[in-house]
């Protein structure tokens, strides 16, 4: 008898096995923000490098500058690539107006502790300028470009209301 109830058992039936398709909602709710995610990095750094941009190829300027043999020229050329840098990060209009006086305390409102002397702002103007002076010059435009580009939000703002006043 025991054999007869041995012989109706039936073999072990294994489940199907678990396949990794179709994906549940929560991997792909993963997948969409991963992807989303490297979009918006990529973005960024293309954005940072953007605005960057303008700011090594001014530094990269004011380093070719470095041995003009005329003092009076290279003071010319720092005031001119500050101004064409600055119109990179900013409007014209907010700009254009502007006397020397008026350009060298919008430099120095923007960066709170790189200032620019506004004796700089007559070197352009005089007959003669001294050697030291427009090294000197030099020396603190590249540190002003250095440490205040590109513009943060709140100095955008600053320049805004420049324009916003010269009109």
């Amino acid at each position: 008898m025991q054999n007869n109830v041995l012989s109706q058992l039936k073999d072990i039936q294994t489940p199907e096995p678990i396949t990794w398709w179709p994906l549940a909602w929560g991997w792909w709710l993963i997948m969409v923000l991963v992807v989303v995610s490297i979009y918006v990095v990529i973005r960024l750094v293309i954005k940072r490098i953007e605005n960057n941009k303008a700011k090594k190829q001014a530094l990269k300027m004011l380093e070719q500058i470095h041995n003009e043999p005329h003092p009076h020229k290279t003071v010319i050329a720092i005031n001119d690539i500050l101004k064409r840098v600055m119109l990179v990060y900013t409007s014209r209009e907010s700009i254009a107006s502007m006397n020397s006086k008026q350009w060298f305390e919008s430099l120095n409102t923007l960066s709170e502790t790189h200032k620019i002397p506004t004796h700089f702002s007559q070197l352009a103007y005089q007959p003669k300028c001294s050697a030291k002076d427009a090294d000197e010059y030099l020396n603190t435009a590249q540190n002003w470009v250095k440490n205040t580009l590109p513009l943060s939000k709140k100095q955008k703002q600053i320049t805004e209301r420049w324009s916003a006043t010269n009109v």
